[in-house]
């Protein structure tokens, strides 16, 4: 569900880093730009539903058995809500997380996971 004015303020915050990249760092002004164009149409999720659908058809045929794609209910989602099957499991976010701790070390991934959310 987009929460109302929540496209709108984030893509304000876009413009404000583009604003701030012209002054302090020049040459990333046009890549904020093309960022901040991109996520303009990230905010139809009726348009992300769709391409939910055709990304976890891709995904189905390339990877079966190994990752499952909620599929997405376009038919039932608008422009504010995208509608999707509920899948039983484990997260791949929570395997991902998992995975890199126990890669890294566990300590090393917590000091990691507090200096980017500082």
């Amino acid at each position: 569900v987009l929460r109302p004015g929540g496209g709108s303020l984030f893509l304000q915050d876009l413009r404000n880093i583009q604003i701030l990249m012209r002054v302090a760092l020049p040459p990333m002004a046009p890549v904020v730009a093309e960022i901040r164009k991109r996520f303009a149409t990230e905010f139809d999720l009726r348009r992300e539903a769709e391409n939910m659908a055709e990304i976890g058809a891709n995904m189905r045929r390339a990877f079966p058995r190994k990752i499952v794609v909620p599929r997405a209910v376009v038919e039932m989602s608008s422009r504010h809500v995208c509608v999707m099957e509920f899948l039983r499991g484990r997260k791949l976010t929570d395997e991902l997380t998992r995975d890199v701790s126990s890669a890294i070390g566990s300590f090393n991934f917590e000091r990691a996971k507090k200096r980017l959310l500082l």
